[in-house]
């Protein structure tokens, strides 16, 4: 995988294959990060939209391991491009 990825700044992904749920008697499915958990690489999620319920929808960025140095720049220009704006 880390070949695979070299080329790469970052892959994105959803971070779940739903929106959140909408209480806290759970975190939602965690099958989208489960594998850059087990692989160690970085992963992180910016909000980029909002669901129906009112609740954010995510944007996944996971890159090699060792390579948090470039992905929170990477993460930081996405959040500032994509602009979320909370409808609260």
């Amino acid at each position: 995988m880390t070949e695979w990825l070299a080329p790469f700044d970052a892959i994105a992904t959803p971070p779940v294959p739903a929106s959140a749920p909408g209480d806290l008697t759970q975190t939602g499915d965690p099958a989208c990060c489960t594998l850059w958990s087990l692989l160690g690489f970085p992963a992180l999620c910016i909000p980029i939209a909002a669901a129906d319920n009112g609740l954010p929808l995510g944007l996944q960025l996971a890159a090699s391991a060792g390579s948090d140095d470039r992905l929170l720049p990477l993460a930081r220009w996405c959040e500032e491009r994509l602009a979320f704006q909370r409808l609260v």
